[in-house]
């Protein structure tokens, strides 16, 4: 039986909520693959396949492209880097190289605090739900 929907919870809220479960979802999954790809990279950029460095390179420098990316990808032009070296980690203590991961983070966490700013509209005004946090974060239930 599935448990009652309290009637704070508007169509929309649900609605929300169900996006925030599928991208949480998805993220959970990226994270997995990426973990997979790294325990079977083991520090070897042959293990790179081109389309790999090529989809990379092309995630990169999507558009918009950071001002940071474009200045990685001008001394790729030059052979002064390559896409294998950047994926793979080789290039990782590049200045230009941290300053576009860096840029690429930054503009993420960005998102992911409008994301969260959009979900935080959705919240009851009301503090009915405290006792449970304290509840439950203070362990009591498992006495």
């Amino acid at each position: 039986m599935l448990p009652e929907i309290p009637e704070w919870m508007t169509d929309e809220l649900l609605r929300a909520e169900a996006a925030v479960d599928e991208a949480a979802y998805a993220m959970s999954a990226a994270i997995e693959r990426s973990y997979q790809t790294l325990e079977g990279l083991d520090g070897d950029a042959s293990a790179l396949t081109d389309e790999d460095v090529a989809r990379f390179r092309d995630a990169c420098l999507s558009s918009p492209a950071s001002d940071e990316w474009r200045r990685v990808a001008e001394r790729v032009a030059c052979g002064e880097l390559t896409w294998r070296s950047v994926m793979s980690g080789e290039a990782g203590q590049d200045d230009d190289v941290m300053a576009a991961l860096k840029a690429t983070f930054e503009k993420a966490a960005d998102a992911e605090q409008s994301r969260t700013a959009e979900v935080d509209r959705y919240q009851p005004e009301s503090d009915m739900f405290d006792d449970d946090v304290e509840y439950f974060s203070s362990g009591k239930f498992l006495r």
